[in-house]
C-alpha cells in the first residue's frame, strides 16, 4: 500500500517541523524497541507534492507543482491541470479539485487500488 509509510512531523508549531516524526519507545531492559513512526502518509504527501518543485525529489526529479507560485500567477487552470498531472505521476487518483479565485482550496484524491 502506498499509504502507509514514514510519517514526517505535520504540526507547524511542532519543534522539528517536517522532520521524521520519531517516538522512541524502550522495553524492560531499556533497549530501544521502536522509534521511526509509521502510518497513513496520503495527506503527508500530497502536501510534499504540492509543495515542492520540480527537481527537488532526488528519486522523481520532475515531480512537484510548486503551489507558492501561485501567489504571482492568477492562472488556475494551469495549476489544476498541474495538480492533476502531479498527482497521477505519485499514483494518485483524483476525485475533485476544487481550486478557484477567492474559494477554499480542496482536493480529494486516493491511491489508485
Amino acid at each position: 500500500m502506498r499509504n502507509i509509510g514514514i510519517q514526517i512531523q505535520g504540526e507547524k508549531d511542532v519543534e522539528g517541523f517536517m522532520d521524521l516524526n520519531i517516538d522512541v519507545q524502550h522495553n524492560d531492559e531499556g533497549k530501544i524497541t521502536q522509534g521511526i513512526v509509521i502510518g497513513d502518509i496520503l495527506e503527508q504527501n500530497k502536501a510534499l507534492i504540492l509543495i515542492t518543485h520540480p527537481g527537488e525529489w532526488k528519486t522523481n526529479p520532475t515531480l512537484g507543482v510548486g503551489l507558492h507560485n501561485m501567489l504571482l500567477d492568477h492562472n488556475y487552470l494551469a495549476f489544476r491541470h498541474r495538480i492533476r498531472e502531479q498527482f497521477s505521476m505519485d499514483g494518485l487518483t483524483v476525485r475533485t479539485l476544487d481550486l478557484y479565485p477567492n474559494k477554499p482550496f480542496r482536493i480529494d484524491a486516493d491511491y489508485k487500488n
